[in-house]
């Protein structure tokens, strides 16, 4: 047994990579280690968001839980509403942790860093308005909903059906209005309702389709 004593969190990273052969870890864990996820925890914290990159570090610490994002989560609302991929966020987002090509185009040195605030903060807001909405929707409409709410309020605000990663940069959230969510859920969900309204339409490319090209 080797105990090393270090406040350093770049060495207990790299010591983490290092003895990964003797220890398992999840791959979004060892992931978590990089100096990209170091970044976005201390920016993250300037809008009093919590990166909780090492599982349960803030909850254990009492931060409120709709203010902590993990790492796979954040890689779904980056997937759903910077990239247009919203079945891939809903279905799919192990993949993105566990695929180098996937993980490069969520996690990237490239992108400004203002993009990981605004993917939560928009996720966020849209699962507010899911849970509040007058409709009482079930756990599950909400689950298959909220991805695809995220991606077409995205294009509603900012009034182009081709915004990317820049446009979820530069975006306001004082900007995501109810009336833009309102319209963004109605055709969001009709759609939805017209492919069976079930797992297997959120999780399909149908749906995504149509959110990423109904004109507005």
């Amino acid at each position: 047994m080797r105990i090393i004593v270090t406040k350093d969190q770049e060495i207990a990273d790299r010591i983490i990579r290092a003895t990964n052969s003797q220890i398992s870890i999840p791959p979004s864990q060892l992931k978590a280690t990089e100096k990209i996820h170091r970044d976005i925890e201390d920016f993250l914290k300037k809008y009093d968001l919590y990166y909780d990159r090492r599982k349960n570090f803030y909850k254990l610490q009492g931060k409120p839980i709709a203010k902590i994002i993990g790492i796979v989560e954040l890689a779904q609302a980056i997937l759903a509403a910077g990239l247009g991929r919203p079945a891939d966020a809903r279905a799919r987002p192990s993949t993105v942790v566990n695929n180098d090509v996937e993980y490069k185009k969520v996690f990237n040195d490239a992108y400004p860093i203002a993009v990981y605030p605004n993917a939560t903060l928009l996720l966020r807001r849209c699962e507010t308005y899911l849970a509040d909405h007058p409709d009482s929707l079930s756990r599950q409409e909400r689950n298959n909903l909220r991805f695809y709410l995220m991606r077409r309020t995205l294009i509603r605000t900012c009034k182009k059906l081709k915004a990317g990663i820049n446009d979820l940069r530069t975006l306001a959230i004082n900007d995501v209005t109810v009336d833009i969510l309102d319209q963004a859920f109605k055709e969001v969900r009709e759609q939805y309702a017209k492919l069976g309204a079930s797992d297997q339409a959120a999780k399909g490319s149908d749906l995504e389709k149509s959110v990423n090209e109904k004109p507005l």
